[in-house]
């Protein structure tokens, strides 16, 4: 079964500040900090000794360059690496905005050739499994080197937690009202979202999920039941938001930090409250062999740190699934998320979803 967390909106704050207070006790090592002051330690009376980070970055320098490719925007990601390039001058971070399966295909497909372009990549769990089957992924001990916590480790040192992608179901406030929109999965396919009333991502991923709640013969008869609702279907969730702002249907798929930012834009969306949300793992993994691996290695460690995290989490990408949530949830909403939080679950969830997908697509 997935991992389950069910928190009433209203207890919220009182979660956060208890587990504000537990944080204090456990602080992550300085080397973790993001203000680049952890290259060198020095004690009174002795020299000062250079730390594992301080060495890659002089190895990185002398490679310039780094190649990096994630599925968030470009814009977001600039404003994270001019301040990398402040704390760490010297090294050109070349951007490329792809999705975690086209970085996954890229690479696979360029290691058979023998030359892999991409030195790190953003990952997701349910996507892992061909790099890792082809050991295309670098371990690194994260701990030691950058002070990273262990708990955000997986898969070998190879995975480093960066943020959560929780996807979940909103509705057009200027089309339907809160007590209209849909407040169960079962609401979902009533006859009243006929014809093209849903806009929904066609890869399946918003309700993959729901074989860990109920079973997998009930999830895809469930999926027949959408599909023959006629809902129009998008390539990704990104694009059901903007269409669903946009009030080309009361009720679509969103990704909730879409959601957040078309909220804060003043956009008429609102979240139905559906339950449970699912959850997606994101994270960063260096490429095995790749030509500049001390750049990759001083990123990742970088985009680790509190200072980078805090800057992603402003601009909509969480690192806790629920503080996201909170901020959309209306009075008297309940939270219920289902984390991907381990290789098998991810796995087993990716070849649902991949059945889900062909329902959708089916004729």
């Amino acid at each position: 079964m997935g991992r389950i967390i069910l928190v009433s909106f209203i207890s919220l704050l009182l979660i956060v500040l208890v587990v504000g207070c537990a944080g204090q006790a456990t602080q992550p090592p300085e080397s973790n900090s993001g203000d680049g002051k952890n290259q060198v330690s020095e004690s009174k009376g002795e020299s000062a000794q250079v730390t594992p980070l301080a060495e890659i970055y002089e190895a990185a320098k002398e490679e310039g360059e780094v190649n990096f490719t994630s599925a968030i925007e470009s814009e977001i990601m600039q404003k994270l690496f001019q301040r990398f390039n402040e704390v760490y001058p010297g090294i050109k971070v070349n951007y490329i905005n792809m999705t975690a399966g086209q970085s996954m295909e890229r690479i696979v497909t360029e290691s058979n050739s023998g030359k892999i372009s991409i030195d790190m990549t953003q990952t997701a769990l349910s996507l892992i499994d061909p790099l890792l089957s082809r050991d295309l992924l670098a371990q690194e001990d994260w701990s030691k080197v950058a002070g990273i916590n262990p708990e955000q480790l997986f898969l070998d040192n190879r995975f480093v937690h960066w943020y959560e992608l929780p996807v979940t179901i909103a509705y057009n406030s200027q089309l339907i009202s809160d007590i209209e929109a849909p407040k169960t999965w079962e609401d979902m396919v009533s006859e009243e979202w006929n014809n093209g009333k849903i806009i929904l991502d066609v890869r399946g991923t918003f309700m993959s999920h729901l074989p860990f709640i109920w079973d997998q013969e009930q999830t895809m008869e469930y999926a027949h039941k959408l599909k023959e609702l006629k809902p129009i279907f998008v390539p990704r969730a990104s694009a059901s938001s903007e269409r669903l702002a946009a009030g080309e249907a009361p009720i679509g798929v969103v990704a909730v930090s879409n959601l957040i930012k078309l909220k804060e834009m003043g956009a008429p969306v609102e979240w139905t409250g559906i339950n449970p949300v699912p959850v997606s793992v994101m994270g960063i993994s260096v490429v095995r062999d790749a030509e500049h691996p001390n750049a990759a290695r001083l990123l990742t460690a970088w985009l680790s740190t509190d200072e980078a995290r805090e800057m992603l989490n402003k601009e909509g990408y969480p690192s806790s699934s629920l503080e996201a949530l909170k901020s959309v949830a209306l009075e008297g909403q309940t939270i219920e998320v289902w984390v991907e939080d381990s290789i098998e679950k991810a796995t087993e969830r990716t070849n649902l979803q991949k059945e889900i997908q062909s329902i959708f697509e089916s004729k």
